[in-house]
């Protein structure tokens, strides 16, 4: 009677304590959950004039309010104190007294106040219905983001019971577990030992979370650990308890900790851009099957729960964070392409800073601790190979089938990878980017249409071109015009070369496929007139380009009986040039190992002075051979990253924000650099009798301070208009001889048309795919992966169902795999 007594108790005493810590639970970290809008509430922000000892400063500076994920103007906003706006930005500049601002607002649930934090920063409180809900020291060393969320409506558990029952069974679970786990560490390590693994496990989390201002994050993060502990304890006290055989318990068991073992994979990756709340329940099912599916297959291969998980782990970690890193400098995320070109990624790499991030440093601690456990609960031992094999085939099987389906191929914007690993996971998007590499034959395609069809890219011998002036083209690394983007910059100051071209010139502006990195993009365009628009997240050189004899212009002038020759001063196993170039026509390709003593510009890349000089050097070694030149020279003097700091003096300003955008000054410095050596190349050519030609274009604009674009615009990036955003995709361009041209300004075309306007303006006979290509320009004058500019420069959507566009899309396809197209 008295143990059955004592059980009664034990189970209340569990029911109660689940109960009461469901509650604080519910009110506090959920409360989210269980709140409703408030009816009226009362909102003041105060710059309280106070600060720590370490501030030079009680700045109080917000950038944006928002409630329930709607901007609240600040117009309408209730200033007190001496308040100002600039650069974006409300602020208060060391208040002697506390400055407010107020909101009353209505049937409002969640606000969100996002804060710039500096090194003169002081603190800041949020009220709500004279309520203080927040008080922040905003104080740090270097510039960062704050941003502040807090539940306003009122919470009760009563608003969502089911979800309240929720909490309380996973409380009530996770006690049980603990429990049992304090029995095994007894039995195992010892309570001290396991104490101190949690305090330790615990102080460290601590600490990350305050010194990064995420203690939010840091909760749930140590939240889902005790739940991770509870669960792999209750697997295992399930075990002890059974008398079944010990092979069904080892499948069962270790299914169930390889499925847990998913979701926190999920959970790791997205927690370090902090994205899994966008993410849709579809969707995040749809990682765990990936991530599930990479476990079961390393499972197979080491027969061990703990190194399967490990290893998938790490290597999914790294993903992550360097997923993280390449959207901070690229602005784009990792797509299938990049790990083509892993050789160029590889290269740049030690030319950027990176900073680690709080949520980063969160994520590898659950890692750590997820490892911890899972070592705790299984250890090294090895399974039997049929064991392994009997349950985890069939389920690789049956996943990789349901892989196959819609779900892991949703609608995606190739233009702009960012929306998608924002709406379904980054695992999800990474393998539907694979799943859309595969290009379908265009409508009405037949690789068995006739001769008269290869003649479009072919030419015969009988067809030699008399006109063959030497071709100088020039590729330059990042040169950009960023006036287009915002007229009150003066491109004189940058562009004055440029600018005064005159004479027998073509010169203006073209639009591009990439911004910030995917240079051999531009280059493809350029040499073998193919549209990215038909390629979207994809590298070309890395994938298609895969035979000898491939079409490019590079072919059509060495039919012609040109000397071709490609100079690039870097590695010439970026974007696997040392393999494509002699498929496309290239004979002698000189890369960094050419140049001897060359000028280093910020001391990482030769100078654009140098690899001119490198192209009148091998000019003149063709001119002996008697042959016409064609040399392509792909710059790098301007690649980022744009932190150095090398120009402390006569950089660059921007007017009225001088010195708050470094990466911004320091790129227009570079701009400024480049528009210095073109008239090398002009001086030069203008003076050989030989008819010359050189075209002369960037690649991509640059990716610089995100805060620039929206400070000068004074909207954030999101809020742009299409024609706003596409005016980030804009370069200039110059075609000029040194023999008369019909010259013309202010031209605008694309990168798949440059060199076809090219032939066009030097006099050259155009192949009947340039013909094709010329009555596409004439119909639509710029082209790129999500838009088209008219005539008049009105941007739309690109609808490549367009007739012209549908053939245009057959030609290429054929250009890029019709075998019978050989040089």
């Amino acid at each position: 009677m008295k143990q059955k007594k004592n059980l009664y108790f034990k189970y209340g005493a569990s029911l109660l304590v689940a109960l009461v810590i469901s509650l604080f639970f519910s009110y506090t970290i959920f409360n989210d959950i269980f709140a409703s809008p408030a009816k009226e509430a009362r909102l003041v922000i105060t710059a309280t004039a106070e600060r720590n000892i370490k501030s030079g400063g009680s700045d109080i500076r917000i950038v944006r309010i928002l409630l329930d994920g709607e901007e609240v103007p600040f117009d309408s906003i209730e200033k007190q104190g001496d308040w100002k706006h600039a650069d974006g930005v409300w602020m208060v500049v060391n208040p002697d007294s506390p400055a407010t601002l107020s909101y009353t607002a209505e049937n409002v649930k969640e606000l969100q106040v996002d804060f710039q934090m500096h090194d003169g920063s002081g603190v800041a409180e949020v009220w709500s219905n004279d309520k203080r809900i927040s008080r922040t020291d905003l104080y740090s060393s270097g510039w960062e983001s704050y941003y502040l969320r807090k539940t306003i409506g009122s919470v009760s558990i009563f608003n969502n019971l089911v979800m309240f029952a929720g909490v309380f069974l996973i409380t009530l679970f996770c006690l049980a577990g603990m429990e049992q786990l304090i029995v095994n560490l007894r039995k195992t390590i010892g309570i001290k030992k396991g104490v101190a693994f949690f305090i330790g496990f615990y102080v460290v989390l601590y600490v990350i979370s305050c010194y990064f201002h995420i203690l939010d994050l840091g909760i749930r993060c140590g939240l889902t650990l005790l739940v991770i502990s509870a669960v792999g304890a209750n697997v295992h006290e399930w075990h002890e308890k059974r008398d079944s055989d010990k092979k069904i318990y080892q499948i069962v068991t270790d299914g169930v900790w390889l499925i847990l073992s998913s979701v926190i994979l999920l959970y790791m990756v997205e927690l370090v851009e902090q994205n899994l709340a966008n993410i849709g329940a579809e969707y995040i099912f749809g990682n765990i099957v990936i991530y599930l599916l990479l476990l079961l297959i390393a499972y197979m291969l080491v027969r061990s729960v703990f190194y399967s998980v490990s290893a998938v782990m790490f290597v999914m970690y790294i993903f992550s964070v360097a997923n993280s890193f390449v959207r901070s400098f690229r602005g784009s995320p990792i797509v299938p392409g990049d790990f083509l070109a892993v050789g160029t990624a590889k290269n740049v790499f030690m030319n950027y800073h990176y900073s680690v991030t709080g949520p980063m440093l969160l994520a590898l601690w659950l890692l750590i601790a997820f490892l911890v456990l899972t070592f705790y609960f299984y250890g090294r031992e090895k399974r039997v190979f049929s064991c392994v094999l009997v349950w985890s085939l069939p389920s690789v099987c049956l996943l990789g089938f349901m892989m196959g389906g819609a779900l892991f191929a949703p609608d995606m914007d190739f233009w702009n990878q960012n929306i998608n690993i924002q709406r379904y996971g980054i695992a999800l998007s990474f393998i539907s980017d694979i799943r859309h590499m595969k290009l379908e034959e265009p409508a009405g395609y037949s690789s068995k249409d006739s001769e008269e069809m290869i003649s479009k890219f072919v030419e015969t011998e009988d067809e030699k071109e008399q006109n063959c002036p030497n071709v100088i083209a020039i590729m330059n690394e990042s040169f950009s015009d960023l006036s287009v983007i915002f007229p009150e910059l003066d491109n004189e100051v940058y562009m004055s070369n440029f600018n005064s071209l005159s004479g027998n010139v073509v010169k203006g502006y073209m639009q591009v496929y990439p911004i910030g990195g995917g240079t051999a993009n531009t280059e493809y365009e350029f040499l073998i007139g193919n549209s990215m628009a038909f390629l979207q997240g994809s590298i070309p050189y890395q994938q298609y380009i895969t035979r000898n004899g491939t079409y490019s212009i590079a072919q059509i002038l060495k039919a012609r009986g040109y000397h071709t020759t490609a100079i690039h001063p870097y590695d010439k196993r970026g974007y696997n040039r040392a393999q494509v170039y002699p498929k496309i026509g290239f004979e002698t390709f000189l890369d960094v190992s050419d140049f001897e003593n060359a000028e280093l510009v910020r001391d990482r890349y030769i100078s654009d002075r140098d690899s001119y000089k490198k192209v009148i050097e091998e000019f003149e070694k063709i001119c002996q051979s008697g042959q016409p030149a064609f040399i392509f020279n792909v710059t790098m003097q301007n690649h980022s990253g744009y932190d150095t700091g090398y120009f402390t003096e006569n950089a660059v300003r921007i007017p009225g924000h001088e010195g708050e955008f470094p990466n911004a000054e320091e790129y227009l410095t570079l701009i400024r650099e480049s528009d210095a050596a073109i008239p090398m190349l002009i001086d030069y050519f203008s003076k050989i009798e030989d008819p010359t030609v050189i075209v002369f274009f960037g690649d991509h604009q640059p990716m610089v301070e995100e805060s620039f674009y929206e400070t000068l615009a004074g909207k954030p990036l999101t809020e742009w208009t299409l024609a706003e955003a596409q005016s980030r995709y804009i370069v200039p361009f110059f075609i000029w001889a040194n023999y008369e041209i019909d010259a013309e300004e202010n031209v605008f075309t694309s990168a798949n048309f440059l060199s076809e306007l090219m032939f066009e303006k030097a006099g050259m006979k155009l192949l009947p795919y340039q013909e094709f290509l010329k009555s596409v320009r004439e119909e639509i004058p710029a082209m790129d992966g999500s838009s088209w500019r008219d005539a008049d420069g009105n941007w739309e959507v690109l609808d490549t169902s367009q007739p012209i566009l549908e053939e245009y899309w057959r030609l290429q396809y054929r250009n890029m795999f019709d075998k019978k197209i050989h040089y």
